[in-house]
């Protein structure tokens, strides 16, 4: 994943609004006893967001300096793998989710990698990507001194080109760069999801290949600063019973 620096305290904002929006877009899945792979997980911090979100994770990344990185730093059994996004030595359905990040993909490169996460997720998968199309990235190209985006990443489009032929129920997410700008949920209604998904900085396609089981919103913290909007955290109930289980 192509990360914001953190010091910096405009991209630290931006990195907050990006985690709740990948939180947003997976509180629906499953994540008792469920695997998640991580393409492209670069230095690791999604790894341990979706590893405190109750998921047993596993990141690829094709950069040395990346995976020592992530080994560093991983959730307690977080496996990293060396491999390109575009050619995973893993076997078809061999995890339960796929999140991809694509950064500076071209739009043939971003297709091989989207196959290739399809065919490696049984239930469903993400796709995250740096919008051209932003709000953020307009106001870069008028004012030349303003870029909060780290790659010059990909128009929607291109990312619904590349997942064509998928099978899936497809979901935009996105979040914007600023508070004013409503942050990673948009206005409220479905109506303003899809518009923040459209023009925000960062966005998400969630594509699930099937049920994606039952849940029930609760509203949990994952830490002591970092509430979760009540969408955002989920805890699952076993199959036939209405008594909830920990997720």
């Amino acid at each position: 994943m192509h990360e914001l620096r953190l010091e910096n305290p405009l991209e630290k904002r931006m990195w907050r609004y990006c985690v709740e929006a990948l939180q947003t877009s997976i509180a629906s899945w499953t994540r008792r006893n469920a695997r998640l792979l991580e393409i492209n997980c670069g230095t690791g911090r999604c790894l341990r967001v979706l590893w405190d979100c109750g998921f047993d994770v596993t990141g690829v990344s094709a950069s040395p300096e990346e995976r020592r990185a992530a080994a560093a730093d991983a959730p307690c059994g977080t496996e990293i793998l060396a491999a390109a996004d575009d050619d995973i030595p893993l076997d078809d359905d061999a995890y339960d989710w796929v999140v991809l990040h694509l950064g500076n993909h071209d739009a043939a490169r971003a297709r091989k990698a989207v196959l290739e996460a399809a065919r490696i997720g049984a239930r469903g998968m993400v796709v995250s990507f740096w919008n051209r199309a932003s709000l953020c990235r307009l106001a870069h190209c008028l004012s030349r001194s303003w870029q909060p985006m780290p790659c010059k990443g990909l128009y929607w489009w291109q990312v619904l080109a590349a997942a064509r032929g998928v099978s899936a129920r497809k979901y935009p997410y996105g979040c914007m760069p600023l508070p004013h700008t409503f942050g990673a949920h948009g206005p409220p209604g479905g109506a303003g999801r899809l518009l923040t998904a459209l023009v925000g900085a960062w966005a998400l396609l969630r594509m699930d290949f099937g049920p994606v089981g039952r849940v029930t919103p609760l509203g949990l913290r994952v830490d002591a600063a970092t509430a979760l909007a009540k969408e955002a955290a989920v805890l699952e109930c076993r199959s036939g019973s209405h008594e909830p289980s920990e997720g």
